[in-house]
């Protein structure tokens, strides 16, 4: 590429300042779009817009393979975060904005052609509290994925991943961190009763989907144990050879992950205690007669425009 336009050609990452690229140099910037399908209809206890309610399951996991999933689309998605400062990061996550895009082709994927151009832009600005609600969305939805999926039985190795990243109480991003940042008595006065209420209800989600979703886990690592234990036992006497064990360890289990799972459980076990301590505030807090009429949430300059 640098031949062809005889100049510096670089990638540059989706984060970076791009005024503090040299002029010389040629910015090649690659964004990853999610597809974005068309609104439908939805089954009964599915929630797809706006504020999720206990036990729903979101309804892109409910549409079906990955294929229907992706195909059929004109429209796709990315988030860019923001902060007033003009840095992409922030050390908080009530200091923490998002900007969506929405793009628009004119034809449906799969086309014949591998791109085409964008048709039409769309534009949405998140506050730190929407798009922390956002995010957590995003958590329930891989967990439904993974834990619920629409073929087959659950993965455990993968599952564990998405819980490992979920119910650990230390991740950056998570529960705890949205819940000191929004719900603490010094905070929950910035923002609007609606803004409060919706982020509570898809932290109830989540912890509902989290611990179902360990449930799944537990059911199939003991399901794989006592098939290896079966199978071990049955080619008892045959020292270094086992013919109904597959070269891959993909699927295999053991006291390892036996652990994993007795931790991942102790570490929900502790995010529910402190959880149900944020929600009872939360209820005390909006339960007061004034807050009402005192709690607002107003955008920074920056949005309000």
């Amino acid at each position: 590429l640098e031949k062809l336009l005889d100049c510096k050609v670089k990638f540059i990452h989706a984060d970076s300042d791009i005024a503090k690229l040299e002029p010389e140099v040629l910015g090649i910037r690659v964004t990853k779009l999610d597809p974005l399908p068309p609104k439908e209809g939805v089954p009964e206890g599915v929630v797809p817009d706006g504020p999720p309610v206990l036990g729903a399951i979101p309804a892109r996991a409910r549409r079906g393979s990955v294929y229907l999933e992706k195909s059929e689309c004109s429209s796709f998605v990315f988030e860019t975060p923001f902060t007033i400062s003009g840095k992409a990061h922030a050390r908080s996550t009530a200091e923490q904005y998002r900007r969506r895009t929405i793009c628009v082709v004119a034809e449906k994927f799969p086309w014949r052609e591998k791109c085409q151009p964008i048709i039409e832009e769309e534009h949405l600005d998140m506050t730190p509290i929407e798009a922390a609600a956002e995010t957590i969305r995003k958590k329930v939805h891989d967990l439904t994925q993974k834990a619920f999926p629409i073929q087959g039985q659950a993965k455990l190795k993968t599952l564990y991943q998405v819980l490992s990243g979920s119910v650990n109480t230390q991740v950056h991003g998570g529960v705890i961190e949205v819940a000191e940042s929004f719900f603490s008595p010094k905070a929950i006065g910035r923002y609007s009763v609606e803004h409060i209420n919706q982020l509570v209800s898809v932290m109830i989600l989540f912890m509902d989907i989290a611990k179902r979703a360990l449930g799944v886990a537990r059911k199939v690592l003991e399901e794989k144990l006592a098939a290896q234990e079966a199978n071990d036992h049955h080619h008892k006497g045959r020292k270094g050879s086992n013919p109904g064990r597959s070269d891959s360890t993909e699927n295999e289990v053991d006291a390892k992950d036996l652990k994993f799972q007795e931790v991942l459980e102790g570490s929900y076990d502790g995010l529910e205690k402190k959880m149900a301590v944020y929600f009872a505030a939360v209820r005390h807090r909006l339960s007061e007669p004034s807050v009402e009429s005192k709690v607002k949430s107003v955008p920074p300059t920056s949005l309000a425009s």
